[in-house]
Parts: C-alpha cells; sequence; structure tokens
C-alpha cells in the first residue's frame, strides 16, 4: 500500500471535530437549562392537582375553593370535604 493510500485511509476514520464539538456544545446546553428550571420551578411532590393549579396560577384559591364547595354541594356531601370522620366500633381494639 503507498504512502497515499495510508493518508486517505486515516483522513476517513478520523471524526469530523466541527460535529463532536457542536454534539457536546448541544448537550452541554441542554444540560444547563435543564439545571436552571430544576431551581426556578417550584416543588411539587406531594401536592395535589388542585394546589399546583393555585401555585401556577391558573386559578386562585378562593375559586377552587369556591368550585370543591359547590361540587361536594352537589353530591350531596358534608363541607369538610378530605377530612375523614372518626367512627369508633364497639368490637375494635386498640
Amino acid at each position: 500500500m503507498s504512502r497515499d493510500g495510508e493518508a486517505e485511509r486515516m483522513k476517513m476514520s478520523k471524526p469530523k471535530d466541527s460535529a463532536d464539538q457542536s454534539q457536546f456544545f448541544f448537550f452541554a446546553a441542554v444540560n444547563i437549562i435543564s439545571a436552571c428550571l430544576c431551581t426556578l420551578l417550584p416543588e411539587t411532590k406531594g401536592v395535589s392537582l388542585e394546589e399546583m393549579d393555585v401555585i401556577f396560577g391558573s386559578v386562585t384559591r378562593e375559586e377552587r375553593d369556591a368550585e370543591i364547595a359547590a361540587r361536594a354541594h352537589e353530591m350531596h356531601v358534608d363541607e369538610k370535604v378530605g377530612q375523614p370522620e372518626h367512627v369508633e366500633r364497639s368490637g375494635d381494639k386498640v
């Protein structure tokens, strides 16, 4: 094999530097943007969907409470939504 053939084979096997750098910077930018979003957005772990609407500003707390009360009234449920009643039975052991 001649020197020209070896040189051409080396050129073909070498990756393009600009493509490698652009991929690196693309993924670096995605990671930086993700890190910023994680620090700026509020934590929603353990928060109900109704509370998330209030957190993100879809509705006000008063509007949400009024809607829940209206639905509870339609379903003939007492106004203590989400608070279970404590009932003791004679056969229960503590």
